[in-house]
């Protein structure tokens, strides 16, 4: 298949033998104390532990998302099945594999250097943020069922008084730990693999420098793939040089991927259609993995601890033990969530409630609680109304809670988890300077 585009000598340039850069201790001399991480030189480059630490994750009106599962395609170009991105992703790094193969028949690369960067395949790619948040309220319920003390667990005999002691439970770690997917997707929990938009070439440790520095940013033919993967629409990660990232609507991402693809109706793919078209709005889907965790929880309870011990007084003032059995729920999440089950299980006015307590909770406490009640009365007027008709009319509260809370995403919470990552990368600085300086005492003494 021919490549459409049409590169000069420029852009096939044959790259330096040697690095600049010389020693490794020059390299780090000059990465660490002057540019930290990465050389100013390779400014084309994805910064996730600063200003872009969200990317792919929200949308442009900062609603969390996750990849519509009927875009994603499997990789060819992979080192094994099942690899998968969004297929506008796919078409850009089969194209840019196919160019780096040609550089390699062109003598326009070092053969002879790291093969990740001239062989170019997937060795990683979307990794489900649903796998994900599934395995995340499995493990809210073991620390909730773990964490039972004897009293409790005698007073839970059905799911309301189930519902009493987890929901608590809930509210209370969502200052901590998100509850909600929307706040799933914004936590450290998911990364730029959960977008779809990433592809990783090889499969390296991204918390070791050295290998960073030895075998890809010094590598000679680093800067000419750089270059190349920007043609191609891709930014490299900053903390992570073999992740390649789509550049969303630059005009290189336009013209090896976005143009290959229409709409439904013929339309062509832009700014302002694509999230609506690649993903899904995680606020739609809130209240029924809320419904979900609740009664499967219960379920869950059930199974590993099926009765409850009562204390009984007996004649003689001793306490004997009678074992009785949790009374079953009798209905299953997919029921409550289509409306077919007996709505006093878990009435919409409990659910909207709890929904905005953990909304609350999960962006620090933002608003007064006369607000957040404000919030609420106003919220049970939309479940009644429903102006949009077409959402249900949970969908219909999501969306009016979801953008009141959306403008906090950027509030607390994401202060502390930049504050984190620039504390670890000022440790891997540190890390890095005591290398320089070790392997200068060597080159001395």
């Amino acid at each position: 298949m021919v490549d459409s585009f049409i590169y000069t000598a420029e852009d096939l340039q044959n790259p330096k033998g040697n690095n600049d850069a010389g020693t490794t201790s020059t390299f780090y001399q000059r990465s660490l104390y002057k540019e930290k991480i990465y050389p100013d030189t390779f400014v084309d480059s994805l910064d996730i532990w600063y200003d872009k630490f969200l990317y792919g994750r929200i949308d442009q009106f900062q609603n969390s998302i996750t990849p519509a599962t009927n875009n994603m395609k499997t990789i060819k170009k992979a080192v094994g099945p099942n690899i998968n991105a969004l297929n506008v992703v796919v078409a850009a790094f089969e194209k840019f594999s196919d160019h780096m193969a040609k550089a390699i028949l062109a003598n326009a690369v070092n053969r002879n250097a790291n093969p990740y960067l001239l062989d170019v395949k997937a060795y990683k790619a979307y990794d489900s943020p649903n796998s994900k948040y599934s395995y995340h309220t499995q493990k809210l319920f073991n620390a909730f069922y773990y964490g039972l003390e004897g009293e409790e667990n005698f007073q839970i005999k059905d799911f309301q008084s189930f519902l009493r002691f987890y929901r608590d439970f809930l509210v209370s770690l969502a200052s901590t730990a998100p509850i909600t997917k929307g706040s799933f997707l914004l936590s450290k929990r998911c990364d730029l693999f959960s977008t779809g938009l990433s592809i990783a070439i090889a499969s390296e440790d991204c918390s070791d420098d050295a290998v960073k520095y030895d075998r890809f940013i010094t590598d000679p033919n680093f800067d000419f793939f750089r270059r190349c993967a920007k043609k191609f629409g891709f930014v490299l990660n900053k903390d992570a040089p073999w992740i390649l990232t789509a550049d969303l609507f630059t005009s290189a991402f336009e013209q090896t991927a976005l143009n290959a693809y229409l709409t439904g109706d013929g339309s062509p793919i832009t700014r302002d259609n694509f999230f609506d078209i690649y993903y899904e709005k995680a606020y739609l889907t809130d209240f029924d993995r809320l419904i979900t965790i609740l009664v499967n929880s219960y379920q869950e309870l059930l199974r590993f601890s099926p009765t409850y011990d009562e204390e009984v007084a007996t004649v003689d003032e001793r306490c004997s033990i009678d074992a009785k059995m949790r009374k079953p729920l009798g209905v299953k999440a997919g029921e409550v969530i289509e409306g077919s089950a007996d709505a006093s299980v878990l009435p919409p006015k409990y659910l909207i409630d709890l929904y905005i307590d953990l909304r609350q909770a999960e962006a620090k406490f933002p608003l007064t609680l006369s607000e957040v009640k404000t919030v609420k009365k106003e919220a049970y007027e939309i479940y009644a109304v429903r102006p949009r008709k077409d959402l249900t009319a949970l969908q219909n509260v999501a969306d009016y809670v979801n953008i009141i809370y959306r403008n906090y995403i950027y509030g607390h919470g994401a202060i502390v988890l930049q504050a984190r990552n620039a504390k670890r990368l000022d440790n891997r600085v540190s890390r890095g300077r005591i290398l320089v300086e070790n392997d200068i005492s060597r080159q001395l003494y």
